[in-house]
Formats: structure tokens, sequence, C-alpha cells
């Protein structure tokens, strides 16, 4: 507002590329990469202050790298279960039409998988589950299938896959299952492995720590 209108247009272009960790940044580099919903690649901004790109899948010689433009809490949450919403969420917030392989519709049953995911987070109560002094069943087998079917998901960040399987993680070490835990520690020691995201390893390490 002090700035009456002035660079308005800039700082919009700015704030939506730029990254957040101790002061907003911009990296050139990375901001040639192409959006996608299902993305190939993810970046983070590691301890010296450079932002690196990884693999999270596997990408073809020649294939395009790409990214998903912003980080979400869950991305089918925030961008709906159907191709429509999905292109209009992108359109409001990042002024363009995705053309991404799911959105094109070269990717199948994604909506489906969508619809079970934002039926099932409608169903789970993460916070009375904590306040209770068990665990119903009925959560944990739910947070089964909130596993299953984000490892089915082409949509969204690595990090939609993490934070089921965390929660995983924590329920069963809540009701001491030694082996639903070690399938969600494993689950993210493999990502860990496979892309080497340094915030994600870190995770991992946290999750031995304290679980274990």
């Amino acid at each position: 507002p002090d700035l009456e209108g002035k660079l308005t247009k800039e700082l919009k272009i700015f704030s939506l590329n730029a990254r957040l960790r101790d002061e907003m940044s911009l990296f050139l580099n990375v901001l040639l990469i192409n959006h996608s919903c299902a993305p190939n690649a993810f970046s983070e901004i590691i301890d010296d202050g450079s932002c690196e790109v990884r693999a999270t899948k596997d990408i073809s010689k020649g294939g395009e790298i790409t990214l998903l433009y912003g980080v979400f809490d869950y991305t089918y949450k925030r961008l709906g279960c159907n191709v429509n919403e999905r292109m209009q969420a992108i359109k409001n917030r990042f002024f363009f039409d995705c053309k991404c392989c799911v959105c094109t519709g070269d990717v199948p049953d994604q909506e489906d998988i969508t619809k079970e995911l934002l039926v099932l987070h409608d169903r789970l109560d993460q916070e009375t589950a904590t306040q209770s002094e068990e665990i119903p069943s009925i959560f944990v087998l739910a947070i089964d299938k909130l596993v299953d079917l984000n490892l089915r998901l082409y949509i969204g960040s690595v990090y939609d896959k993490i934070r089921a399987l965390k929660m995983m993680a924590w329920t069963a070490f809540k009701i001491k299952d030694a082996d639903r835990l070690d399938r969600a520690t494993k689950q993210i020691k493999k990502i860990a492995e496979e892309t080497e995201l340094k915030n994600v390893m870190m995770l991992y390490e946290e999750m031995m720590r304290n679980y274990y």
C-alpha cells in the first residue's frame, strides 16, 4: 500500500516467481522450467542458499523437465479433483492455460483417485484422533488407503506422498504397530534415496530418531 500503485505489476510478477527461505529470491534458471500438474522434478533451496532441481521420476533422454508451480498442502485439495477445476485454479493464480499430460488427458484414472482422496480427507479427523486415548481402527485403515492412493497419484508434489507417509508413521507409532511404521519409514527412505532430496532425507533421519 505504501507504493501507491507504483511497480505493482513488477512486484506481482516477482512475488509469484520468488522462493522464500530467509529472504525472497529469484532463481533465474529454475524459472525457465515449465509447469506440470504431474511434475517429474522438484526444486529445493539448500544450505548454501542455492536452489537444486532433482528428478522425482524417471525422465527419458531428451524429455522435458517439469516442476509443479507453487507448493501446496496436498495439491489435489487446492486444485480440485477434475481437470476443469484444476485448470481454472492454475489460471487464476499463474495466468496461463495448463497443457500438461494430465490436463490434456494423457494420464488416465487421476480424477477417480483424487475424488477418493478428497472423500478420505473429509473423513479423517487427526485432531480428534490425537485427543482420544485410543486411535479408532477406522482412522488407521483410512490412513492406509490415503497412502496407497497417494503413491498411485501422478498429480502433485512428491511431498503429497511424504505427508501421507508421515501421517501413517505417526499413527503406527501411536498404536505401536511396528509393521505399519516400518512400511512408512522404508517408503520415505526409498523416496529420499531415489530423489536425493535433502529435506526428505532429513525427515527420514528425524523419524528414525523419534520413532525407533
